[in-house]
């Protein structure tokens, strides 16, 4: 079983660039055309993708002119895996110890990881 699914992959590097580029642009909202110039997607997958995220709480939409979405600088790995990947909380009702065990520890240590962490992370990696 992959830790993350397709779908979850693709919202985190959504959110990955939506971050940095709210960053460079000192928090200004962030259009789907952006996000699908910078990662590759088409926008009406974006949207969908943003529709799960907003769900969640991890993205909200800022309407109007200069409008578009907003990512939660410090939405965790953990809350984008939930809120992408249905299934992953199943996993607590398993009757196998060992898998409940495995989802615990995948699920503590990608809690601990951010949005704006990772981010920060590439910035100081590009600078090197």
């Amino acid at each position: 079983m992959p830790i993350m699914s397709v779908r979850a992959q693709s919202a985190l590097a959504v959110c990955l660039v939506m971050h940095r580029v709210q960053d460079e642009n000192h928090g200004t909202p962030v259009t789907a055309i952006d996000l699908a110039i910078e990662s590759g997607f088409s926008v009406s997958y974006i949207e969908q993708v943003i529709a799960d995220l907003r769900v969640s709480g991890i993205v909200s939409g800022v309407r109007g002119p200069g409008g578009g979405y907003r990512v939660r600088g410090d939405a965790t790995i953990a809350e984008l895996l939930r809120a992408m990947d249905k299934d992953w909380d199943m996993l607590r009702d398993t009757k196998l110890p060992c898998v409940e065990r495995v989802r615990f520890k995948i699920d503590n240590f990608l809690k601990d990881i951010t949005l704006e962490e990772i981010t920060e992370s590439c910035k100081a990696s590009k600078a090197a």
